[in-house]
């Protein structure tokens, strides 16, 4: 039981570092992209 839970949680925090992963290259993207426009 406890080797089940372990595993959904690791997979739990690595699809939320995934996403923050993705938002913090959106906004670098953005930035650069708006940069890139002045």
């Amino acid at each position: 039981m406890g080797d089940i839970a372990l595993t959904v949680s690791s997979v739990m925090r690595g699809i939320v570092g995934l996403g923050s992963l993705l938002e913090t290259s959106e906004m670098v993207v953005k930035e650069g992209y708006l940069k890139g426009n002045l």
